[in-house]
C-alpha cells in the first residue's frame, strides 16, 4: 500500500473519522484530511511502497537529533510541545492558547489538567530570548476564552501586541 492508502485504511478501520464526527470535533476531521492529502501529495510512485511509507514518516516527524540540527540552522521549525522537550530556541511562538485547545477539551473532561499544566511549563521555558503567545477569540463561530494557563503569568512579564 502507498502511504496515503495505508493512512486512509487506518482511519476507516479504526473509525477515527466517525468518532470525531460523532463528537463534533470537526477540526480533527479536517486535520486527518490534511494529513491524508499531504501523504498523497508527497508520495513518489517511483519508489517501493514500504520505502515511501518510511520517507513519509521521516518527513512528518522530528526526532531530538533533528531538532538539534534545526536549532543550529537559520530555519523555523514547527514542532509540538512534546517534541520541544529538552530543546531551547531564541524565539518561541505558541499559537492556539485558548480554552478547549490548550488545555484541550479531553484533558479537562478526563481530569488531566496537571499534565496540561506541565506541558505548558515545558512550552514556555523553551524560549531563550522571547516568547510569543496567541489565542483566538472566535473559533468556528463560537467565542473562546484565553487559556487559564495564560492568566497564571504575572502581568509585569507580559505585553499585549
Amino acid at each position: 500500500m502507498r502511504p496515503w492508502q495505508l493512512l486512509g485504511q487506518i482511519v476507516v478501520t479504526a473509525c477515527i473519522d466517525k468518532y470525531y464526527q460523532a463528537h463534533q470535533e470537526l477540526q480533527r476531521v479536517e486535520n486527518l484530511r490534511d494529513l491524508f492529502r499531504q501523504a498523497r501529495d508527497m508520495d513518489d510512485v517511483a519508489i517501493r511502497p514500504l520505502d515511501a511509507i518510511d520517507r513519509f514518516l521521516r518527513d512528518t516527524t522530528l526526532s531530538n537529533t533533528d531538532l538539534d540540527t534545526l536549532s543550529k540552522k537559520p530555519q523555523i521549525p514547527i514542532i509540538t510541545v512534546h517534541q520541544a522537550k529538552g530543546s531551547e530556541f531564541d524565539y518561541v511562538f505558541l499559537a492556539g492558547m485558548q480554552e478547549g485547545t490548550f488545555p484541550g477539551y479531553q484533558a479537562e473532561k478526563s481530569g488531566r489538567l496537571d499534565e496540561e499544566a506541565r506541558l505548558f511549563y515545558v512550552a514556555i521555558t523553551r524560549a531563550r530570548k522571547q516568547l510569543f503567545l496567541s489565542w483566538t477569540q472566535q473559533q468556528y463561530g463560537h467565542y473562546r476564552h484565553m487559556s487559564r494557563f495564560l492568566r497564571l503569568i504575572p502581568r509585569e512579564y507580559t505585553s499585549n501586541v
